[in-house]
């Protein structure tokens, strides 16, 4: 909560936006809420919302279940639309992987939506090519100044 003016700046006018709720921690999914409507107000009209259920590894520990986190989502923000949540364990890496590919998706698709011009590389076998952190996510060379915090 401390920190919520501050990353305020980094989601306003994003393409997507990742919200990470510790499913050990009772305390985050009463906060959800307030981050969801932060994103609703601040992010693209259409961004991508990726809601992770992280620590998933930790089943004995678990006061949160994915369940609970679609149930306050569909009570409270049920006008976002095409959120995707996912369970995911920094530790072991389960879905981490997979929030960053639909991240990249979804800068993919408001680039092209955007009219922006992107590189199409035939051998690739995703098509696109985009850069998070300063380095290719689909290997290569740099192609786009699009960065993922």
């Amino acid at each position: 909560e401390r920190f919520r003016a501050i990353t305020q700046c980094y989601y306003r006018g994003s393409d997507a936006v990742v919200l990470v709720c510790d499913l050990t921690n009772a305390n985050c999914l009463r906060s959800l809420p307030r981050w969801l409507d932060d994103v609703y107000h601040l992010a693209k009209k259409n961004a991508r919302v990726i809601v992770c259920g992280n620590k998933c590894d930790q089943e004995e520990k678990r006061q949160v279940s994915m369940e609970d986190i679609r149930a306050m989502f569909d009570h409270h923000h049920h006008h976002l639309q095409d959120v995707l949540f996912l369970e995911t364990s920094a530790k072991t890496g389960k879905n981490v992987l997979e929030a960053y590919k639909s991240v990249a998706e979804a800068t993919v698709k408001q680039m092209q939506a955007q009219s922006l011009q992107y590189e199409r590389h035939a051998n690739n076998a995703y098509g696109d090519r985009l850069d998070v952190g300063g380095e290719s996510l689909l290997g290569g060379r740099r192609v786009c100044p699009c960065t993922i915090i």
